[in-house]
């Protein structure tokens, strides 16, 4: 499932999840469910001396929601769905939907949501130097003998490669997202 997270004009935050509507996901969480949702990006690996004291930097979310009722056969919920259709989209590769073809009825009716609302949200963020114990950073064999420290990690986004069947140039939204994405933590 894809999502994306939103804030409405009265500050509170929404997460539009899609995917298959037969899902077993979208099927069995009826309106008023309590949910608990993850997302967690990893930074780098730690490396200490002490294999005990190995780490990962990360940043982490943890988000927790109500799903909100939508009815879809009124008007109101195919353009709420029509819109989060949209809204994700975009949150995947920025002013994407304005250079597509958008779904179609059949698209849109196999395609099931999920609007969580949130009640809570925390994150926690790991960064810096795995910990080492005192005496092992003043054994001088150890220390001549040992790597230790970071190996940052990162999501890049290769060259993009056209369809077989593509004979339209890349689009400035997708070489502007890449330049803007493909930049690296701290520079």
């Amino acid at each position: 499932m894809i999502a994306a997270v939103f804030e409405d004009d009265n500050g509170d935050l929404t997460v539009y999840l899609h995917g298959y509507h037969k899902a077993r996901l979208v099927k069995l969480l009826p309106p008023e469910s309590r949910v608990c949702i993850t997302a967690t990006l990893l930074d780098g690996i730690g490396l200490a001396l002490s294999a005990f004291h190995h780490t990962m930097n990360h940043r982490s979310a943890v988000l927790h929601g109500v799903v909100d009722d939508w009815d879809e056969t009124t008007d109101d919920a195919a353009q709420a769905k029509w819109d989060a259709a949209r809204q994700i989209v975009n949150a995947v590769v920025p002013g994407r939907w304005e250079h597509c073809r958008p779904p179609n009825k059949a698209e849109m009716t196999t395609t099931g949501f999920l609007k969580v609302r949130v009640l809570s949200a925390s994150a926690k963020v790991r960064s810096g130097q795995p910990g080492e114990e005192k005496k092992d950073l003043q054994d001088k064999e150890l220390l001549g003998k040992t790597w230790a420290g970071i190996i940052p990690t990162r999501l890049a986004y290769g060259t993009p490669q056209p369809s077989d069947f593509n004979v339209a140039p890349v689009p400035e939204h997708i070489s502007a997202y890449l330049a803007d994405t493909n930049v690296a933590p701290g520079n």
